[in-house]
């Protein structure tokens, strides 16, 4: 099921906002990561309009380094 509603949650349309739940190791920075790509490379978004929230430093820099590699 996990799985499932990851697909689910990256594919979703990328005009609607999602919250994103669940325990560790569940996908949510993978999910929040490849989003964040599709809205910057796809549609060309600027990433300094948008808002962005983690709840530590350690997510905050860990999805940063996610993004960084995908983008460049």
């Amino acid at each position: 099921r996990a799985v499932n509603d990851i697909y689910e949650n990256v594919h979703a349309p990328s005009d609607m906002n999602r919250l994103l739940q669940g325990d560790v190791g569940s996908g949510k920075t993978a999910v929040l990561t490849e989003r964040i790509v599709r809205k910057i490379c796809d549609d060309r978004a600027d990433i300094g309009h948008m808002l962005i929230v983690t709840f530590t430093n350690a997510a905050a820099s860990e999805m940063r380094d996610r993004i960084g590699k995908k983008i460049i």
